[in-house]
């Protein structure tokens, strides 16, 4: 037996310990991260969402979902008055999920493209 083998019955056996469980259960910490390091390694290898889900039990879509807000971390950041630029725009400010960034935007014109981008 290879390692991603063992690796997807050691998984799977921590699933079924369990016991029974809705769509909604709560996964431990420790069982998730060991999931979502294993559906990595996989889809690297090239496997599919779907037989990767099918091989420890969970949606496709949830397994999107962990290994991509896993790898969302909240760093602190400290912002120093002397290093603000005097010349920033006055107006709101929007930052999208994927980094671009809009400034000087009054609230219509913000809204005006929220709704465009639903």
């Amino acid at each position: 037996m290879d390692g991603t083998t063992a690796r997807r019955q050691r998984i799977r056996q921590q699933i079924a310990a369990l016991g029974p469980r809705g769509v909604t259960s709560r996964v431990p910490d420790a069982l998730r991260d060991e999931i979502v390091a294993y559906a990595r390694a996989r889809h690297h290898d090239g496997a599919s969402w779907g037989a990767i889900a099918a091989e420890v039990g969970f949606s496709p879509s949830a397994l999107k979902l962990w290994t991509t807000a896993a790898r969302t971390t909240v760093v602190p950041v400290t912002v120093r008055a002397d290093r603000l630029a005097p010349d920033r725009s006055p107006g709101l400010v929007l930052v999208a999920p994927n980094g671009v960034r809009i400034e000087g935007l009054d609230v219509a014109t913000a809204a005006t493209l929220l709704r465009a981008l639903a």
